[in-house]
């Protein structure tokens, strides 16, 4: 397993400065609109790395070192190709929202009709069409999440990385097996991230973020969670509450100003803490500091026996959460009607 994370990390340390020459010679930058929070010319290919090296060390760990039988994986491996792929493409050539949001569909649809679906709601066995479902709609909002609040320097990666990691952890007491994925996927993370750290040398674009949400998505639907699975859907929905939170805030704010919810705009979690005040650096730092508390809070759980005492723990995280969405909302609408905001308001597309 050491072996396997590190070749990871290895590899897309050696891998990400190629990309970053590739797109300088060829001119593969982000582009620029009102609605970016960089300056300067910076690739957007960062996803390459993460998925070749990840995807590399998993295949060696499978081949070489594991005893389990990973066939029942082929829909879930071309679901992510799928969902890769049409970001790279979009990375490359800015597909439309609603073309992009086709191939999740068509990614989603993949997992939820094979082997690997939802069986139970915590204690409660659900019906196969209701788990199919519910995987469907779980893969689509991940991805959509951590693509949406890849808006700063080091904060799709560095939420991305803490919740993998934290899986790790927690799942390396059910068994390596379980384990070694996760701490694979946070390996070639954290490599990336060294790129990406203020000021950024290489973005996720499109294609990594998707990647990491979908990655982070079939870690349930691949491992129980032994003597935690249980709470695993709670377990996940904490970890993952940050973007999960802000794409349906996103959602509700432009259902209600009546536009398209694929429209672009700047009030994301992150644009509401640079409106208030905060630097960009200090903002992602925020952010991180909280994911990190609800890492150690899930991570917790390890020291308790019972439902009720995990689910508890688990119900405060997610109104903590909750609270600090609230309290971030009402002071950027104060700081707006007051101060006019320190983000400049700027026509989008």
């Amino acid at each position: 397993m050491l072996f396997c994370i590190a070749g990871a990390f290895l590899f897309n340390v050696f891998l990400t400065p190629l990309i970053i020459h590739f797109c300088t010679r060829f001119g593969f930058y982000d582009s620029m609109n009102p609605r970016k929070m960089h300056n300067g010319k910076v690739s957007r290919l960062g996803g390459i790395g993460i998925m070749v090296s990840s995807t590399a060390a998993f295949c060696v760990y499978v081949i070489f070192f594991s005893s389990r039988d990973y066939s029942s994986l082929m829909p879930v491996f071309i679901s992510g190709l799928i969902v890769f792929f049409a970001g790279a493409v979009d990375d490359f050539f800015n597909l439309p929202a609603k073309i992009k949001f086709l191939f999740q569909i068509i990614a989603a649809a993949v997992v939820a009709a094979g082997p690997l679906y939802f069986k139970e709601f915590f204690i409660f066995d659900v019906s196969e069409i209701t788990g199919r479902l519910m995987t469907f709609v779980w893969i689509i909002s991940l991805v959509n999440s951590y693509n949406l609040i890849d808006g700063l320097d080091l904060l799709c990666s560095g939420l991305s990385f803490l919740t993998q990691l934290t899986l790790g952890i927690l799942l390396i007491f059910c068994s390596e097996e379980c384990a070694v994925l996760c701490f694979i996927f946070a390996a070639a993370t954290f490599a990336f991230m060294l790129f990406n750290r203020p000021p950024a040398r290489i973005f996720l674009g499109d294609s990594g973020s998707q990647f990491l949400g979908y990655s982070i998505a079939v870690i349930p639907l691949i491992y129980d969670f032994a003597s935690f699975e249980d709470v695993k859907a709670a377990v996940m929905a904490v970890l993952v509450s940050i973007p999960v939170i802000d794409v349906f805030a996103a959602i509700w704010r432009r259902t209600r100003e009546h536009r398209s919810i694929f429209s672009a705009d700047r009030a994301h979690i992150h644009h509401k803490l640079i409106n208030i005040g905060f630097s960009k650096t200090t903002s992602v730092l925020i952010l991180l500091m909280i994911q990190f508390v609800i890492s150690v809070s899930v991570l917790s759980l390890l020291l308790m026996k019972t439902f009720t005492q995990r689910f508890t723990v688990l119900a405060m995280e997610m109104m903590f959460i909750c609270l600090v969405f609230i309290i971030l909302h009402f002071v950027n609408r104060t700081v707006n009607r007051r101060l006019h905001g320190h983000l400049s308001e700027e026509p989008q597309e």
